[in-house]
């Protein structure tokens, strides 16, 4: 990209920008030019005057002139005279990593705006608690990935509270968590049901029942979700009065850790099921009652469109959690998980029959500022 374009870019870069240092961006541009940091930054790298005029085809004195005027409009020394030869003080070299930044965050906006008049390859970054990655989001960028070679993919980790935090901030385009909470920002919908299940271990007796009881498992150690997470927080919420200020509580913050307590006769879990989809050693799985419902939820920016990238990967994403869905085989966990129907509206099962059965729709929330979003058969989508 050529100078005059990034420059053309900086101010969309700063209006696009939501946080506290849109305005220190925007007083920076105008302080000083991209040609004035690109110099710099070169210059940083090779440490001589003439290798950077001719990276950037200009003349020596222009190089010369142009990181006088930086360092004058900066008010700093950036450089000291070591016999004919320029080096970099300590103070140039401290604003390095800003510049860089600076320079990152413009071939990002380059990215997008290229994917937007559809001459680049775009990038996806999606946000994701772990299980849900591991059983969900990997098939899905599978198939999402398989015909996009060059498209730039993210699949960041995060706790249930962070996932939403990150679409909000537009670190992901978008996320998917248990238990989200309503925000005016983000535009939620449910793509799963599921309850808390109950892990015992091998030959425990309480394994002889389809169903166990918070009464069944009064006398027993609970292992569970720490109470400062999202879901040990809903568990507690859902047990009966007391349970929640018991002494035998074995606090987890990993799924897999849980079950292996429970294996070895340490205790009864109570888990989340989307850790326990992969399969599990050791233990038996049963449903608890009274059921504690769990939801994992899409998030999404309220105030941006969708884009057509987001749309495809959504379709992916039922597409995967479709096929998982038949091929659990524990009854338990069959029966507590549901893929969340779409409203009749969504699904073109109105009262006028149906319409468009073949795009398949997710309800971005509910009430009349939340549409549904119809989600493009990848055939119909040219994927």
């Amino acid at each position: 990209m050529s100078v005059a374009r990034w420059n053309d870019c900086c101010c969309a870069f700063c209006r696009r920008s939501n946080t506290k240092n849109s305005t220190a961006y925007e007083e920076m541009f105008m302080r000083f030019s991209l040609r004035q940091l690109e110099a710099f930054r070169l210059f940083s790298t090779t440490l001589s005057v003439t290798r950077t005029a001719q990276m950037i085809h200009v003349s020596q004195s222009a190089v010369s002139h142009t990181l006088r005027d930086l360092e004058t409009e900066l008010g700093i020394k950036l450089f000291y005279r070591v016999g004919n030869r320029l080096r970099l003080t300590s103070e140039g070299k401290a604003i390095l990593p800003a510049i860089e930044r600076v320079f990152a965050q413009l071939t990002q906006l380059e990215s997008e705006v290229e994917t937007m008049q559809g001459i680049g390859a775009g990038r996806l970054t999606v946000a994701t608690m772990p299980p849900i990655g591991t059983w969900l989001i990997n098939g899905a960028a599978q198939r999402f990935l398989a015909d996009r070679p060059a498209l730039r993919f993210s699949l960041r980790n995060a706790a249930a509270p962070e996932v939403q935090n990150q679409v909000r901030m537009e670190i992901a385009d978008i996320g998917f968590t248990v238990a989200a909470e309503e925000d005016a920002d983000l535009r939620l919908d449910p793509l799963l049901h599921g309850e808390i299940v109950c892990v015992l271990p091998i030959g425990h007796p309480l394994a002889a029942q389809a169903v166990v009881t918070a009464g069944d498992i009064a006398r027993e150690r609970l292992i569970a979700p720490s109470a400062d997470s999202t879901v040990g927080s809903l568990l507690r919420m859902g047990l009966p009065p007391g349970y929640a200020q018991r002494s035998n509580f074995l606090e987890i913050n990993q799924s897999v850790m849980a079950v292996d307590l429970a294996a070895r006769g340490l205790g009864v879990a109570l888990l989340h099921p989307f850790g326990l989809l992969d399969g599990v050693d050791g233990v038996v799985l049963r449903r608890f009652a009274p059921a504690i419902p769990l939801t994992v939820h899409v998030v999404l920016p309220r105030h941006r469109p969708i884009s057509p990238q987001i749309e495809i990967f959504l379709a992916d994403i039922l597409t995967v959690a479709r096929e998982r869905l038949s091929d659990i085989a524990d009854d338990a966990l069959a029966r507590t998980l549901t893929l969340a129907r779409p409203s009749p509206e969504a699904s073109g099962e109105g009262t006028n029959g149906p319409r468009r059965t073949d795009v398949p729709a997710l309800r971005l929330g509910s009430g009349p500022d939340r549409p549904a979003l119809p989600l493009p058969d990848r055939r119909r989508a040219g994927a």
